[in-house]
């Protein structure tokens, strides 16, 4: 046994570390990691640039401004091609880029220094503030997508409860039957109009949106209808947006005392910077 490999003893066909084709793709995975390096190169620059320079107000509205100018562009595309071939040429054309201009150019450099800038605070105020207290911030963070649609389908249940007709159909809805039932109702006509500005801003999301096979809201709202009706089994209005105000006046006063925690102690008038 002694000098004999573990190789030596496994009977033939040789094990799979052995073969020369496990070899052969062993040595291309152990190539230089030059062009990777070189590819990362401008995100890890833009991610040092924003860490170090750019103010933490305005890193929000830039990325917005810039996904926004992306999304124009690729609506006027798609508009200005005839449907068919010409809008899935440019619809491929343009989804080869999404990974150099949009991820590596705008997002990544924003998240990774949103990221790393939330560890580092972490660390400066390290047994000086709770848990909860760090929670609190992002908890009551503004401009959330998700947290914005919820905002917004509870306005709509408020809306709904303006009218007790719409609220006692609604709250007893099965299907997303009753949005065209509604329809035919005369005191239905402001639920209707919040109704259809929600779909028209939000109409493209769904649960489970990521799988593309799924109707969207706006071809089949059956789960929303369900969740407005869950909604209208309360009679509070107004509810969401008060826990909301209250979510970011926690978000406020935790912030503070994180700067007060982060000003404390030799060099706190660094940490305090920093943070």
């Amino acid at each position: 046994m002694g000098s004999s490999t573990w190789c030596s003893r496994v009977p033939s066909p040789p094990c799979t570390p052995c073969r020369p084709e496990f070899l052969a793709g062993r040595e291309r995975l152990a190539a230089p990691l030059g062009p990777l390096v070189g590819a990362l190169r401008p995100l890890l620059a833009r991610v040092r640039r924003r860490l170090l320079h750019a103010k933490p107000e305005e890193a929000r509205a830039g990325l917005e401004v810039a996904m926004a100018s992306r999304l124009g562009k690729w609506s006027r595309g798609f508009q200005e091609r005839a449907p068919g071939a010409p809008r899935l040429r440019f619809f491929r054309q343009e989804v080869s880029t999404v990974f150099r201009e949009v991820l590596l150019t705008e997002a990544a450099p924003a998240i990774a220094s949103g990221l790393m800038s939330w560890k580092l605070v972490g660390t400066l105020v390290r047994g000086r503030v709770d848990e909860r207290t760090l929670q609190a911030v992002i908890r009551g963070l503004e401009g959330n997508v998700t947290t914005d649609m919820d905002l917004a389908l509870g306005d709509v249940a408020d809306v709904a409860r303006e009218t007790p007709a719409v609220a006692s159909r609604l709250r007893d809805a099965a299907s997303a039957a009753i949005i065209e039932e509604l329809r035919g109702l005369a005191e239905a006509g402001r639920f209707l109009s919040a109704w259809d500005d929600f779909i028209a801003r939000y109409g493209h999301r769904c649960p489970g949106e990521l799988d593309i096979a799924l109707p969207r809201w706006s071809e089949d709202p059956s789960s929303l209808v369900r969740v407005l009706s869950g909604m209208l089994h309360s009679d509070v209005s107004g509810e969401h947006r008060r826990r909301h105000a209250a979510a970011l006046r926690e978000a406020e006063l935790a912030t503070e005392r994180i700067l007060e925690a982060a000003g404390q102690g030799p060099l706190g008038f660094l940490r305090r910077r920093m943070a």
